[in-house]
């Protein structure tokens, strides 16, 4: 595959850390 699998936590932490940069 060319890109990893994505874990739920992958997911969490990538909204998470989105939404901490835009102060949502």
């Amino acid at each position: 595959e060319a890109y990893p699998r994505l874990t739920r936590a992958d997911i969490q932490a990538a909204i998470g850390y989105a939404a901490d940069r835009q102060d949502l």
